[in-house]
Parts: C-alpha cells; sequence; structure tokens
C-alpha cells in the first residue's frame, strides 16, 4: 500500500464508552484501526473524545471521527476514502451490505479484506441509510470550522452541520455487535430441565441469564469481569459478582455452570475445569462453547502467512488458549468430570477448501468447525 507523496496525516477521535474502555479487545481494535491508517497517512494521532467536552480544533490534514460504537477500517479503505477527495468521506456498513451479497461468513481480518474487494464490484442500493454511519473521514480544515467550539457528543452532530459540505462515499466499515450482549439461546435445551442454580461465567450485561431464569424460573448468578458491564448485569440476574474467576473461590454449589467463550480467554483453563468440578452439585454440569482454531479461515490464513488478532472472532486479542476437538477431548478426559461430551457447530465449505483432500490430508469436518458445545458432567 503505497502512502500519497503529498503530506497527509491523520487525527482518529473516537467517542469511547466506558464499557470499551475497560474492554482490553476494544483498546486493542483501535490500535489496529490506527495501524491500518498507518499504511496510507504519513502520520497517525488518536485520542479519545469525551461526551460533553467542547471539541478542540487539530492541525493533521484530516480528521476520523468514529462514535461510541467500536468499528474497524482497513487500508484498503482508507486508501478509497482519501482518493475520493471530498470535504467528507462516509464509508459504507460492511455489515449492511455484505449480507445479501456474500456466500462466505467473515470470521478472521484475512477474510474480511478479501469479501470488501467482492463487495466493491456491487452496486450500492439508493436508499442505503447515512443516517446509520457510524465514522467518518474529514478533512481537517472543514471539520474544524464547522465543529470549532460544539460538543461532540455523537456521530449525526457533525452530520447535521455539515450538510453544506460536499460529501462522498468511498470504502466500507464493519462494525462489531454487541460483544457484552450476545444473547446465547442456542445454550438454553442443553441445560437439565430441572436446575434450580446456574452461574453464568462470563455474563456480559446477563441478557442469556434472564433467558435462563424465564425459561426455567430458577435462580442466577453471573460472574461479570468488565465493572460498566456487570452493572447492566444486575438489573436482569439474581446476584451479580464483578471479579476475575481466575481470582476468585466460589463457594455456593450450583446445578449448572455456563461459560460461553470464556474457556480460550482464561490463562489456567485446566484449572478452571478443577475449580468448576468443585463448585457443582452432585450430578451437576459444566456447559462450555469454545472456537475452533481448525476452522478452515484460519487455515487458509496460515496458509497466506497471516494470523490477525482481531476484536471478536475466532483470533480474538484475549485468546490465549487454542482448541480443536482433540485437544478439548484430551483436558476433559483428564479433567475430574465422570462423564463429557462434544458437539460440533459446523457451516458449509467452500468448493475450493473441499479440493484439499485431493492434495493433502485434511479433516472436513473440522475445516466446517467454527466451535464446540462442551458438556461436562460431575
Amino acid at each position: 500500500m503505497c502512502k500519497d507523496m503529498a503530506k497527509n496525516s491523520l487525527s482518529i477521535r473516537k467517542i469511547m464508552l466506558e464499557e470499551s474502555a475497560s474492554s482490553p479487545d476494544f483498546q486493542y481494535l483501535l490500535r489496529q484501526v490506527e495501524t491500518e491508517a498507518l499504511k496510507v497517512f504519513d502520520e497517525v494521532v488518536v485520542a479519545t473524545l469525551v461526551p460533553g467536552r467542547v471539541y478542540q480544533p487539530v492541525d493533521t490534514t484530516h480528521i476520523l471521527l468514529i462514535d461510541e460504537q467500536n468499528v474497524y477500517v482497513s487500508a484498503a479503505s482508507f486508501e478509497k476514502m482519501l482518493a475520493c477527495d471530498s470535504e467528507i468521506c462516509l464509508p459504507l456498513s460492511f455489515n449492511a451490505l455484505s449480507g445479501a451479497a456474500l456466500v462466505e461468513g467473515v470470521h478472521t481480518q484475512r477474510h474480511y479484506e478479501r469479501a470488501e474487494r467482492l463487495l466493491e464490484a456491487c452496486a450500492v442500493p439508493d436508499d442505503e441509510e447515512r443516517s446509520g454511519i457510524h465514522v467518518a473521514l474529514y478533512k481537517a480544515e472543514t471539520f474544524n470550522k464547522e465543529c470549532r467550539g460544539q460538543m461532540i457528543d455523537n456521530v449525526h452532530a457533525y452530520q447535521s452541520a455539515s450538510e453544506a459540505c460536499e460529501t462522498a462515499t468511498a470504502g466500507f466499515y464493519y462494525l462489531f455487535s454487541d460483544y457484552y450482549g450476545n444473547q446465547r439461546l442456542d445454550i438454553l435445551d442443553r441445560l437439565p430441565v430441572d436446575a434450580q442454580t446456574v452461574l453464568e461465567v462470563g455474563c456480559g450485561r446477563g441478557l442469556t441469564g434472564k433467558a435462563i431464569k424465564e425459561l426455567h424460573n430458577c435462580h442466577v448468578t453471573g460472574i461479570e469481569l468488565n465493572p460498566e458491564v456487570a452493572e447492566e448485569a444486575r438489573n436482569h440476574l439474581d446476584a451479580v459478582i464483578c471479579a476475575n474467576v481466575e481470582d476468585l473461590q466460589i463457594s455456593q454449589n450450583y446445578d449448572v455452570i455456563i461459560a460461553t467463550e470464556l474457556f480460550e480467554h482464561l490463562v489456567n483453563p485446566e484449572e478452571f475445569l478443577v475449580k468448576s468440578y468443585d463448585a457443582l452439585n452432585s450430578g451437576g454440569c459444566l456447559i462450555l462453547t469454545v472456537p475452533n482454531v481448525g476452522h478452515y479461515q484460519v487455515v487458509e490464513d496460515l496458509l497466506a502467512g497471516r494470523w490477525d488478532y482481531v476484536a471478536s472472532g475466532l483470533l480474538c486479542y484475549t485468546h490465549l488458549r487454542f482448541f480443536t476437538q482433540s485437544t478439548l477431548e484430551d483436558w476433559c478426559i483428564r479433567s475430574p468430570y465422570t462423564e463429557y461430551s462434544i458437539e460440533r457447530q459446523t457451516g458449509d465449505l467452500p468448493e475450493r477448501v473441499s479440493r484439499w483432500s485431493q492434495v493433502a490430508e485434511t479433516d472436513q469436518e473440522s475445516l466446517s468447525t467454527l466451535g464446540f458445545y462442551v458438556r461436562l458432567v460431575k
């Protein structure tokens, strides 16, 4: 990626929610956006905007304003946004456009970049909503003039203040879903119907626990590391402990312990298996969901010399351990549990991946597996 011969500098200004500021994943995401920008701009500076404070002008040539949502912008999109040379450039929502246009899901950064190239050839719907834009590139001169002395509390404030400015559309941005608000309804039918006490480790906003309470009429306790999110979870659960589960002694006995997409984040997952076993009633169960590092998109990335950490997904920045079914089976065997089962979460394989078996030994089922449901019984 070549930088323009003329000096172009960028100020990235992000409206950061407290819950995102407390998340290592989204702190990393902001650094990731900075890295992509440095492939296009000669100089990049990053700062967060505090809602309610008056905007102070910057002396860079361009400003990228990101609202309170967590977004990713690739170097290719930065290049297109810069090349359009308008006072304001609004990238399109990758999420909104990709559903109908792409056959494959996107689970790694490299596959996002690949999908971005495919979407370039797609026609943009006439009714594409600009009100849904969460990020925009400004010429700093324009932004400084339009927003001097204003409070920049959201991305829509400066859009309405700049209706007379020349506006263009170029590039894409990827909007991360609510990291803490996923409701894992897929695990509900895996709970024993007679469960009376449930512990959810990494409960987020407590929406999965809320669904469990409504279905089973049981007592649900949550453990959540992020203090801002834990406070919200208290609105939905019977009790919430704000702590790192690896530093916590779990004293109460439970019928079920749930940990969705948490096991891979632990420094010592095997110790967690023992700790959860001790915290369960006789006949109780531990239910885990764990991503599969053997998924074809991770394997394809490695074949292409890539292993990119992302804010959320198969290669999440805070993943410390990586699993295939074989690895999980070994860990379950040497755990104290009396029985276990592993169920795959599978998807379709592209034809190009199916052909790998013609030239190398492959596990087609593993390549199609995004993750696993693991159930261990005491």
